[in-house]
């Protein structure tokens, strides 16, 4: 929003998908993801990888814990 980009043109959803599913965890595990290069890593990855450590663990849903 604070870039007056469209939010698709960041990250594709197959891409958001991938970091979940590979739970990444830092720039290198970002950028393991096809189509994520350098320019990305440096202008997103800070923020991304912030939201991505907020998400619960696979383990929680199977403990029945709320997801």
């Amino acid at each position: 929003q604070a870039e007056a980009i469209p939010v698709y043109t960041v990250f594709t959803n197959e891409q958001l998908a991938q970091f979940v599913q590979q739970r990444c965890r830092s720039k290198a595990d970002l950028g393991k993801v096809e189509g994520v290069g350098e320019a990305r890593i440096e202008k997103y990855a800070e923020r991304m990888l912030s939201l991505l450590t907020t998400l619960p663990e696979a383990n929680d849903a199977a403990d029945g814990k709320p997801v």
